[in-house]
């Protein structure tokens, strides 16, 4: 089961991944490729330890004027590896060469998108990309195809949870359907739950977990 489960994660930031282009828009942002400074990274104390940076963004307001944001992480790094990778600015991925990592790609992203607080309130301020909205949509409501089969081969397992499985499979199917009537009022008000009350293996819980990765640029 524990592996099950992080096929699913992997499933869902593959799909989450694939919601980033590369392209001027409105309410889209990328890293400024110059703006990167830390405010707490204590060599000394070893691994795992906190990591807070931050990262100048680029975004484009409702005019398409540039913007410039700076923006705060908070992460925690548990070896060298996952800090190089753990420490990343937003839309910036990596390459590993002989001597280390260097970057490959910087990726423009949904504002929307972001779980970074200024960037977020920011995109709040600025309102919505009408033909994004309508393109991640789409393709949530086609995401939870695969996700609603997993969580349905999860549910014919003799787990002690595939009762669970059975049950968010059902609430995803409820919410596909809203979805494929362009009404998102069942996912925002998932996305108004408090996930600490949720027992972690409980049906509420796996629901909620794919909607929190899939939808919270809603």
């Amino acid at each position: 089961m524990q592996n099950f489960k992080m096929t699913i994660k992997t499933v869902l930031l593959t799909l989450f991944l694939s919601q980033f282009v590369m392209a001027d828009e409105p309410l889209m942002c990328r890293f400024d490729k110059k703006t990167k400074s830390y405010l707490q990274n204590d060599f000394n104390k070893g691994y795992p330890r906190k990591v807070i940076y931050q990262c100048g963004y680029i975004c484009l307001n409702s005019l398409q004027e540039k913007v410039n944001l700076l923006a705060t992480h908070t992460v925690q790094v548990h070896s060298t590896e996952a800090e190089a990778r753990g420490t990343l600015c937003r839309g910036v991925t990596l390459k590993e060469k002989k001597w280390g990592f260097v970057i490959d790609k910087v990726q423009w992203f949904y504002a929307h998108s972001s779980k970074l607080s200024e960037i977020k309130s920011w995109a709040q301020q600025q309102g919505r990309n009408s033909l994004k909205d309508k393109a991640l949509l789409q393709q949530l409501t086609r995401d939870l195809d695969n996700i609603i089969l997993s969580y349905s081969i999860a549910a014919k397992s003799s787990s002690q949870v595939s009762s669970a499985f059975t049950e968010a499979a059902e609430n995803l199917r409820k919410i596909q359907s809203e979805l494929k009537s362009n009404k998102v009022t069942s996912v925002q008000d998932w996305l108004k739950r408090d996930v600490k009350k949720m027992p972690r293996d409980s049906a509420e819980h796996l629901t909620y977990s794919v909607l929190s990765t899939q939808a919270h640029w809603l």
